[in-house]
């Protein structure tokens, strides 16, 4: 059961902090470089890698929430959770969208459009990457039904994870390589949903089951074949369709759940093995503790940068450095965050 932080999952949210930003600086790049390109392809290799993050953050979120020894009645996850996190999603969407009327070249702004807004924002119409926010809004309402599941005996929880894999992951892949080979064979009701409350369910069985020391091995070699196929099948695709393309590094894509796995076990080991320093950890717990404002603020830099092409990726060694600069984000992201602390903190010593 988790009873207090834990180190490496601190470490891996950091680490998969960083790569939704990789995703996202990336996507700048993919947007308008043809796919037949050097710069198309350097910067494919680290979008489709990073593809693992999303899946990871739901991981732990459900490998922390189902390990309480004692649930969270509803009043308190909705409290905790559905409500902080909506209320989160509508600011953040808000905000995006009221900057976005004004780097539009628009500036009549009025309590209609306001409004508007709102409304986009309650039906799921908000900055593409806030759809994780809406989505785990979702998952944290299914919590009460979702945690009376893993009382289920090994057996038939790991039944439950198949159906689910096969309903979602194996469905999604089956019709994205049939696509890809020119077959005309698919599946036509996939349960889109069910593969969120596949990877949540997931995180607990990984991180309370032990896998045998053969199985966890194979999925942590696994690690460079999926982020080598991931990569292939991402550019091949591409290419096939001239154009930027999601299927292969999509989050129901068979090459992504196993990525993710094995990342998954990896820290999990590093959980086992590594003996972190008091130092180490207070670093590690205080990025980690950042991620979430990291996640809501980074857009707002690369929007920035897409504007005023303060990053020529022109260049393409300033394509090779990608990674690089999802860092020096990730850090600007954090220094603003501590300094939005300390302002805070200000204004309570003031108001007291």
């Amino acid at each position: 059961m988790i009873k207090k932080r834990v180190v490496a999952f601190d470490l891996l949210k950091v680490f998969s902090c960083i790569a939704v930003i990789i995703i996202h600086l990336g996507a700048v790049i993919l947007d308008v470089r043809g796919t037949h390109t050097v710069y198309f392809k350097t910067a494919n290799i680290y979008v489709s890698i990073a593809h693992f993050a999303v899946p990871i953050f739901i991981m732990i979120s459900g490998a922390f929430l189902l390990s309480k020894s004692k649930e969270l009645t509803i009043k308190e996850i909705y409290k905790k959770y559905v409500f902080r996190i909506g209320i989160i999603y509508i600011l953040t969407g808000l905000f995006y969208k009221i900057f976005n009327f004004y780097i539009d070249g628009m500036h009549n702004l009025t309590l209609v459009h306001i409004f508007n807004m709102f409304l986009q924002m309650l039906f799921g119409n908000c900055e593409v990457f806030l759809w994780y926010l809406y989505m785990m809004v979702g998952i944290y309402m299914l919590y009460p039904i979702i945690y009376k599941i893993k009382v289920l005996d090994r057996k038939y929880f790991r039944y439950l994870l198949i159906v689910l894999f096969i309903l979602s992951c194996f469905t999604w892949s089956f019709n994205e390589f049939s696509s890809f080979f020119g077959m005309n064979v698919r599946f036509y009701n996939q349960f889109n949903f069910s593969i969120y409350i596949f990877y949540f369910l997931l995180g607990y069985y990984l991180y309370n089951y032990k896998l045998s020391g053969m199985v966890e091995i194979i999925f942590i070699m696994l690690i460079p074949v999926m982020s080598f196929l991931t990569v292939y099948l991402s550019n091949a695709y591409c290419l096939k369709l001239r154009t930027f393309n999601l299927n292969f590094v999509n989050y129901y894509s068979i090459n992504v759940v196993i990525l993710s796995i094995g990342i998954f076990c990896l820290f999990k080991v590093i959980m086992r093995k590594v003996k972190f320093g008091n130092n180490s950890t207070k670093i590690i717990n205080v990025l980690s503790s950042a991620t979430l404002p990291i996640y809501l603020w980074h857009m707002l830099v690369i929007d920035l940068i897409k504007k005023y092409n303060l990053i020529k990726f022109t260049k393409l060694m300033n394509v090779v450095l990608l990674p690089f600069y999802a860092i020096i984000i990730f850090i600007c992201c954090f220094l603003l965050f501590i300094f939005v602390k300390m302002v805070c903190k200000v204004f309570e010593s003031v108001l007291k």
